[in-house]
């Protein structure tokens, strides 16, 4: 027998999931005065970088969905203000490995450190075995999800096609 969700049900869990949507940015927006995107880029760049390979801006473009010219003006930030440098390669002087420097390295540990502490609150409160269910279940929420996603049919709305 399938669970039965209720309209009521539906309309909170969205509820819920809209108000997750700022939640990167809540949390992101508190470091080193930094943007959301500028603290989010230099944890991608440090996590790539940790699994020993270079960074490029393909890189993080393919890893946020985004183009490479919806990261380049963050990049260009970054760099301008010192947290990362580019290398040319010498085999495409077009194309550039991306480094933290020492500043972006502490802006970083800051970030780390900053959700550290935040994280930690939150488990205090709710208790440690709460967290591991929620994030047994979120992982379960986006398993599903993008299986789902990646099984879209398409349909035709108001004469146009699009993918559901």
């Amino acid at each position: 027998m399938k669970n039965h969700v209720s309209r009521e049900v539906l309309l909170e869990f969205l509820k819920a999931l809209e108000k997750m949507k700022g939640f990167p940015r809540l949390i992101n927006g508190k470091i080193n005065g930094l943007k959301h995107s500028e603290v989010s880029l230099i944890f991608l760049i440090g996590e790539l970088r940790e699994k020993n390979r270079k960074v490029f801006a393909s890189d993080l473009s393919s890893v946020l969905l985004v183009s490479r010219a919806a990261v380049t003006p963050t990049i260009q930030f970054l760099g301008k203000h010192g947290f990362l440098r580019r290398e040319t390669e010498n085999s495409d002087a077009r194309k550039a490995a991306l480094y933290l420097t020492e500043k972006g390295e502490q802006a970083l540990q800051a970030a780390k450190d900053y959700h550290y502490r935040f994280f930690s609150q939150f488990a205090e409160s709710i208790g440690m075995e709460r967290v591991v269910d929620l994030t047994q279940l979120l992982n379960l929420f986006y398993e599903f999800f993008s299986a789902e996603l990646n099984t879209k049919e398409n349909v035709t709305f108001r004469g146009k096609n699009c993918s559901c």
